[in-house]
């Protein structure tokens, strides 16, 4: 909570250094003792360890999305698109995401305290219990998602989730959540029901995001923008700029100029995510 705190204060005043020494200083001690709380729970688990354990990885997971190394220049009003991970030749450029996916799994290393641990930590975010299962449905089928997306995504009916094989199923339920959250009402449970697109990220996805496929920066785009909608302080300058990032590296490669159906395709697709990013600036 102290790490938030100086995070929050710092993107106000972001020139006084004293804050972004705070902010380093405590969380780093919060890596610390996240560590060994999760080395104890290995050894001798408990509900109100997992709980805290749960909590505090979400915690760190909004410091983890609210700081990143373009933020090192104080006087930039407008965030530079190319200073983003993806224009980046860094190796690492994506561990920040890699933490964010990594909540879930963690969970389900937790299988026994797993559907406590949710019900517990959804009270705290939005004031009423989310049952496990809530959106499990979703992947499972393609009722809602636009045929134009089904054609451009590759999708396919199937009622084997999220565990399917494919370049398309890699897709799938990043493309599904969305199609379903993309217009949901403005509120703190919605919220909640939109940041669960990063715990159905599955390794084939993140790898693809990694190599820049365009379609999975589509998806990412989106969900960027979905979320700028929130005006969440800890979300927006990261999701401003690698909005505008995705944008710009989209645009970069020609992708309407495809011959034939693929041509057509992105220039529905790259209208409909400019559309959803002009909504979310304005």
């Amino acid at each position: 909570m102290l790490a938030l705190t100086a995070t929050h204060i710092r993107q106000q005043v972001p020139a006084h250094r004293p804050h972004r020494i705070a902010e380093l200083f405590h969380r780093s001690l919060a890596l610390e003792k996240y560590r060994e709380q999760l080395q104890a729970l290995k050894h001798v688990p408990d509900q109100n360890g997992v709980n805290s354990l749960f909590i505090s990885a979400t915690f760190l997971n909004l410091l983890t999305f609210a700081h990143h190394e373009s933020e090192g220049l104080p006087t930039q009003k407008t965030k530079d698109p190319e200073s983003s991970w993806l224009f980046s030749p860094r190796e690492d450029r994506l561990n920040w995401l890699v933490l964010q996916t990594g909540l879930r799994p963690l969970m389900l290393s937790m299988n026994e305290y797993f559907t406590e641990g949710v019900k517990f930590a959804s009270m705290v975010f939005t004031g009423k219990y989310t049952d496990r299962w809530t959106f499990a449905h979703l992947i499972e089928s393609l009722e809602g998602v636009p045929d134009h997306w089904v054609e451009f995504f590759g999708l396919v009916s199937s009622n084997r989730g999220c565990e399917c094989s494919g370049l398309g199923d890699a897709y799938r339920a990043p493309a599904t959540i969305l199609a379903t959250v993309g217009h949901l009402e403005l509120s703190r449970y919605n919220l909640f029901r939109n940041l669960l697109f990063l715990g159905k990220l599955q390794g084939d996805f993140h790898s693809l995001v990694y190599q820049r496929d365009e379609r999975a920066l589509w998806l990412f785009g989106y969900w960027l923008a979905i979320m700028l909608r929130y005006g969440l302080w800890w979300c927006e300058s990261r999701a401003k700029q690698d909005l505008e990032a995705i944008w710009k590296w989209l645009h970069m490669r020609r992708l309407v100029h495809k011959q034939g159906r693929e041509g057509e395709l992105w220039t529905i697709m790259l209208e409909e995510l400019e559309d959803m990013k002009k909504f979310s600036l304005s």
